[in-house]
């Protein structure tokens, strides 16, 4: 099982943190993570809500999370810009380039061994 402690402070307009990441790349994180929970241990995967700052970023996250979880986009109409086949379009959209994430998900996985 991959527990994930899905803190939202990462949010580019947190105001402790401004790390860089839109709800558009918490969902490409999440994402990824149910992928690898699906990889490897059948699906299961917990997501436990630890922080964040700013109340709209933590409920844009946990949105994000919830569609990653559900395996599908937001529903049609929503939220504008999204439609069936699109992947999560950020309501919240970063004014720099959102940090990559992928090289340091693998790093997880190799110090787990999977």
């Amino acid at each position: 099982m991959i527990f994930v402690s899905a803190g939202f402070d990462a949010h580019w307009s947190d105001p402790l943190t401004s790390l860089g990441i839109s709800s558009a790349g918490f969902y490409g994180i999440s994402k990824r993570l149910v992928e690898l929970a699906g990889e490897h241990c059948g699906g299961k995967i917990v997501f436990v809500l630890e922080g964040g700052y700013d109340p709209g970023n933590v409920a844009n996250g946990a949105e994000a999370v919830f569609v990653a979880l559900a395996g599908r986009i937001a529903p049609m109409g929503s939220r504008p810009g999204r439609g069936p086949g699109s992947e999560f379009e950020a309501n919240d959209p970063s004014p720099r380039k959102e940090p990559e994430f992928e090289s340091r998900l693998e790093e997880v996985r190799t110090w787990h061994g999977f």
